[in-house]
């Protein structure tokens, strides 16, 4: 389901609700109107969270991304954490990942140079929706639905808890993660007060 609410002829707000779909600039194939700003705010059914992949990106770089850009937001106002601690512009790096069913996607269409996007978006189940805490003295942990493959985009957390006087020994018996450059999309880390082990091959 969308809806639209024209706030001018400048500005618009889109209300996108679905398991998936599909976003373009205004206009496209056409450049967007100057000075045009939409922001889209996505939901997926509950207890899902939401991928967004580019599939076309015509955006110029400007310092600070001042000009045009794409600000994506992990909730539903810009008050949210944005993507990457950025706005979006020249280029981008990874597909977002919402840590929940809602997401706000904001462009601002440039005044001097001809920008356009189109990307789509699919909601997928969140099987780890809060950090684990395990403080019994031994246990397993597993990767979601294990020993099959895990599936996409899930971020999971596990804290171990034990008594004050007590050390925590590891063992892994079975880790195979896809690889990813510089571990940046693929990764299993320990963490043991500020130090961190990163596995990501």
């Amino acid at each position: 389901m969308t809806k639209i609410t024209a706030l001018n002829d400048e500005e618009y707000r889109v209300a996108v609700t679905g398991a998936n779909g599909t976003i373009f600039s205004p206009n496209v194939p056409s450049p967007s109107p100057a000075n045009f700003t939409c922001s889209w705010t996505i939901t997926g059914p509950p207890d899902t969270i939401l991928i967004v992949e580019f599939d076309y990106f015509t955006i110029p770089y400007s310092d600070g991304c001042t000009d045009a850009r794409i600000s994506l937001y992990d909730g539903n106002s810009t008050l949210a954490p944005l993507h990457e601690d950025r706005h979006i512009c020249g280029y981008y790096s990874s597909d977002f990942r919402s840590s929940s069913n809602i997401a706000l996607l904001v462009y601002k269409a440039s005044d001097t140079f001809s920008t356009l996007f189109s990307l789509h978006w699919y909601s997928i189940e969140n099987l780890c929706v809060a950090p684990f805490v395990l403080n019994s003295t031994s246990g397993s942990i597993t990767s979601p639905l294990y020993p099959q493959p895990y599936p996409r985009a899930q971020q999971c957390e596990w804290r171990i808890e034990v008594p004050i006087n007590k050390v925590i020994h590891v063992t892994f018996n079975d880790v195979d993660i896809s690889n990813s450059y510089g571990c940046y999309s693929n990764y299993l880390q320990v963490l043991d007060g500020e130090e961190v082990v990163t596995f990501c091959d």
